[in-house]
């Protein structure tokens, strides 16, 4: 299906609830198996999960290896393309943080890690549909 222009076929290709989730832990992690994004992403259902990396996968976000073992073992990766996508990710966060009050953000421990002008990976919590979430990025602290 053609996209209607750049926006569009950048935001059909991150759009869905868990997709920039996956990203990140691919980025952070490297290689991983089904079973830890799984753990990653508590809320996900295993069809969820599946359809979302198999998007990720034929928008060219993502790799998928399996290795010829017995048992079959699959890991997922970030394709170049994917990759590139990470500082946007960052950006879109980062301008989320800069608008959005504190007091609307589930919770961060930026506040308090800011006070120690610290470069850290950041775990936060989202809200997604009334339930949470853990999600992790790496943020820059001024």
């Amino acid at each position: 299906m053609p996209y209607i222009n750049e926006f569009d076929a950048t935001m059909r290709q991150i759009q869905g609830k868990w997709k920039v989730m996956i990203l990140y832990e691919l980025h952070e992690e490297g290689a991983v198996r089904f079973n830890t994004l799984e753990r990653y992403i508590q809320d996900v259902s295993p069809k969820t999960l599946t359809q979302q990396l198999k998007q990720l996968e034929q928008d060219g976000l993502i790799t998928r290896t399996v290795y010829p073992e017995i048992p079959p073992r699959v890991e997922y990766a970030l394709s170049a393309k994917g990759t590139s996508l990470i500082p946007l990710l960052d950006a879109i966060c980062d301008w989320g943080l800069a608008t959005t009050p504190r007091n609307q953000l589930c919770a961060t421990r930026k506040p308090l890690l800011h006070e120690q002008g610290l470069f850290v990976n950041v775990r936060f919590v989202l809200v997604l549909d009334g339930g949470t979430s853990e999600c992790r990025r790496p943020v820059h602290l001024d």
